[in-house]
């Protein structure tokens, strides 16, 4: 099984404070898909922001942000 791994802002930022991962490049999800008997795979978007932080304001522009930034990221691997 393939599962494609998102580093969302909400974990990065943090591990700076509570050392969780690098934030310039984490790697606990992927070796935790990878302990599971999974494959973690790359995509070229993998580190872009979902637009969560939007979601707290009045304006809905962050609809469908994840999903149009992620648009281009399924394919088989």
């Amino acid at each position: 099984m393939n599962i494609a791994v998102h580093y969302g802002c909400h974990v990065i930022r943090l591990s700076s404070a509570i050392h969780f991962d690098d934030p310039n490049q984490p790697t606990k999800f992927d070796l935790l898909v990878e302990t599971l008997g999974a494959k973690s795979v790359d995509y070229p978007v993998k580190m872009l922001c979902c637009g969560n932080d939007l979601s707290n304001t009045e304006d809905s522009s962050d609809t469908g942000l994840f999903r149009r930034s992620h648009a281009g990221s399924r394919k088989d691997y």
